[in-house]
């Protein structure tokens, strides 16, 4: 389970947060380009992030490496820090996705202000990464059992009441132009999660674990994604136009107990993605302390950390979640193209076989 699963499971609880989630992100780059389009990106964006995941994994494997800091100076020496520049980028935007959303989400269930929605949010990730390492691992194990279990019952919702129009939609499978490029750019922002979740993937012992791990990683984090387009086909091609599509469809349906509980679980998600992505700023931070001085920062020094990056988020939050997730995302795609992707695929594939090939040439050698 700690090889196989529990590096899936966490990224697939960071990655799920943001747009994602509220399915803003799923008919950005894929439902728009039509019900078949949307598919086959979805299956090219699984491919790729099994690809890059995979990759990851063995690297820091083979390197003993389980935080992105160790990871990058490994991967390309004193330009690590490009990396981390833009990853704290990525951090501020996705945390500021995730604060438009829960305040839109909480504003328009309860009628308060959008900004106690992200405020209230906002302190729970602070608390989850005050608890230290061990409590945000285990929330992003566990959770994913409770989402999957609700998004099914939310697919099966769609189903039961526009079975039509959703069966319609599916047999038309239409394809729009563009959505292969769309794909790849939801695929290269994403994949920068996979040296943030490297502190699930001690237990990995061998080649082979690595490779078959970051694999399974990729579809358990796509999982959702496909059953989020299949459910937002019954409201297509409206519903590409909504900031929150996942809440409105729920909302058309007129459940409000699955409705609710749907949205508690969506914002324990938002928790679990801001502490994951925080987790992976105090993982560095330790390490380098590490080296310094032989042991890692004070929990009230995560918490400050969390903090001080949630306050700067907020100050992006009122910008509003479509031109985040639209304008937002697809510029960081490009920057980590740059600082991880091209990387990972020229120098990383480089050690890596070049490590095969001097095991290889040791265990043929004559002892």
């Amino acid at each position: 389970m700690n090889v196989y699963l529990v590096p899936g499971a966490v990224f697939q609880s960071i990655l799920i947060g943001g747009g994602y989630g509220t399915g803003r992100e799923i008919v950005e780059y894929f439902t728009q380009f039509g019900m078949g389009g949307g598919a086959y990106g979805l299956s090219l964006a699984t491919m790729a992030l099994a690809g890059i995941l995979a990759l990851t994994f063995e690297l820091a494997r083979m390197s003993g490496t389980y935080d992105y800091r160790s990871f990058f100076i490994t991967l390309i020496g004193r330009f690590w820090v490009a990396f981390e520049i833009v990853y704290v980028i990525g951090v501020l935007l996705v945390l500021a996705v995730l604060g438009a959303a829960s305040g839109e989400i909480v504003g328009d269930i309860t009628g308060l202000s959008a900004r106690y929605g992200g405020t209230f949010m906002l302190v729970l990730v602070a608390t989850l990464n005050f608890c230290g390492r061990n409590s945000v691992k285990r929330a992003l194990t566990l959770w994913p059992v409770a989402l999957c279990g609700v998004f099914a019952l939310y697919v099966i919702a769609v189903y039961v009441s526009r079975g039509d129009s959703l069966v319609m939609r599916l047999g038309e499978f239409d394809v729009r132009s563009g959505w292969a490029a769309s794909a790849l750019t939801f695929s290269l922002y994403n994949a920068a999660l996979g040296p943030i979740v490297l502190f699930a993937t001690h237990s990995i012992q061998s080649r082979l674990q690595a490779l078959a791990s970051g694999c399974i990683a990729a579809f358990i984090g796509m999982i959702p994604a496909f059953m989020f387009h299949i459910a937002l086909g019954a409201g297509y091609p409206d519903i590409v136009a909504e900031s929150v599509p996942n809440y409105r469809l729920l909302e058309a349906l007129h459940l409000p107990l699955l409705t609710l509980l749907f949205m508690v679980v969506l914002f324990g998600t938002f928790v679990e993605t801001g502490a994951g992505l925080i987790q992976g700023i105090n993982e560095r931070i330790d390490s380098w302390l590490m080296q310094k001085r032989g042991r890692g920062a004070a929990r009230f020094v995560h918490g400050i950390v969390s903090l001080i990056a949630l306050v700067v988020s907020s100050m992006l939050a009122p910008l509003g979640i479509v031109p985040l997730v639209a304008d937002g995302y697809g510029t960081l795609a490009w920057l980590f193209l740059a600082v991880y992707i091209i990387p990972l695929a020229t120098i990383g594939l480089w050690r890596l076989a070049t490590e095969a090939d001097r095991r290889a040439f040791q265990s043929a050698s004559p002892r």
